[in-house]
């Protein structure tokens, strides 16, 4: 028998961009997004249609890699 291992600790690995990107174009301005700043306060938040979903702490590893490299 061969178990399956799932995790459901619910750690967000998505790329930052990719609700941005691939959402239809007529929903993109309310998509889900990390933004850098969030009412002056500096940061990585994620808000969707202009409300602030969480504050994002090492969730989106993609959207530091791509910063170093950058």
């Amino acid at each position: 028998m061969t178990t399956q291992l799932i995790s459901a600790d619910s750690h967000i690995m998505e790329p930052p961009e990719l609700w941005v990107e691939r959402i239809d174009q007529a929903f993109r301005d309310r998509a889900p997004r990390v933004v850098d700043e969030w009412k002056g306060k500096k940061g990585e938040f994620l808000i969707c249609d202009g409300q602030l979903l969480r504050s994002v702490y090492g969730g989106f590893p993609a959207l530091r890699i791509k910063r170093l490299t950058a």
